[in-house]
């Protein structure tokens, strides 16, 4: 009995809120049967019960699934080109020598394997240890710089290398306010279905690697 009763108390302890408003709601049914019926009242606080609980929930994830579809819609068109840089235009002489390079971006992009090892480990240990696990998007990782940020603390950044591809050729360095908001997001949105799913790894590395050189 003792046992019975303790935890009889330690669910109504969890549940006030809930018991309270059933409690609220028996009593509305009982005087609603005098004043306008039984299944009048029913159905009257069948309806209060359902926006109280049921609302909140369906209204969330009716915005959430509204603000990934502004997101898709308003992500810049994604042009395989804008990944590349443009490299250097070579003249050679008879000689095969070179004699100038023309272009307004005077650089040669490298490929994967031409980055040492040593380079991508220390990368990666610095920028985005799970790069090979994820999809473009480290969710532990965002979570813990969330909620460090909310703390006040120092959280480090939370793109991944996929994302910082995305923000250097496709959106802005904005990181501040709601259109830090969005485009953090369109950062995951792009990386995700976008990039990772055209792209690999190494194809990625390289990108990043040569939007920073």
């Amino acid at each position: 009995m003792k046992e019975f009763t303790k935890k009889a108390r330690k669910f109504i302890f969890n549940n006030q809120a809930n018991i309270i408003i059933g409690l609220i709601s028996i009593v509305g049914i009982i005087i609603g049967s005098f004043v306008i019926g039984f299944f009048k009242s029913l159905l009257l606080i069948a309806i209060i019960d359902v926006l109280i609980f049921v609302l909140p929930e369906v209204l969330m994830i009716g915005l959430g699934i509204a603000f990934f579809i502004y997101i898709a819609a308003s992500a810049p068109k994604f042009d395989p080109n804008e990944l590349y840089h443009k490299e250097s235009t070579i003249l050679y002489d008879t000689d095969n020598g070179v004699m100038t390079k023309l272009g307004t971006e005077k650089r040669e992009n490298i490929t994967y394997e031409d980055l040492p090892e040593v380079l991508i480990d220390a990368i990666i240990a610095t920028e985005d240890s799970r790069f090979f696990q994820h999809n473009g998007f480290d969710l532990p990782r965002f979570m813990k710089a969330s909620i460090l940020q909310v703390l006040g603390k120092n959280a480090g950044g939370a793109s991944t290398l996929t994302m910082q591809v995305v923000k250097n050729h496709y959106t802005s360095t904005t990181s501040t306010g709601i259109k830090g908001i969005i485009r953090k997001f369109t950062d995951i949105y792009m990386s995700i279905f976008q990039v990772e799913k055209k792209y690999t790894k190494e194809e990625i590395m390289e990108f990043y690697v040569n939007s920073n050189n």
